[in-house]
């Protein structure tokens, strides 16, 4: 069970900011289903994600008016 858990975090497709491509609208945040959220603002810069929360439903990707983000 432990393997599997390490290869899936290792190995699960994770959204990421462009920060040049971002402008700080914080749609993504409060897009974000997950209670507690799994990525923060961080003004001046880029939203911050905490993958350990994340559970790759891309709804910030989705609801991003300047598709600033990505899947890795």
């Amino acid at each position: 069970w432990r393997r599997i858990r390490w290869v899936s975090r290792h190995f699960q497709r994770k959204p990421y900011i462009v920060d040049k491509d971002c402008i700080r609208c914080g749609i993504c945040v409060e897009a974000c289903p997950v209670e507690g959220k799994a990525l923060k603002l961080n003004r001046p810069a880029a939203p911050v994600y905490d993958y350990k929360k994340c559970i790759a439903c891309f709804c910030c990707q989705e609801m991003c008016p300047q598709k600033a983000i990505h899947v890795k």
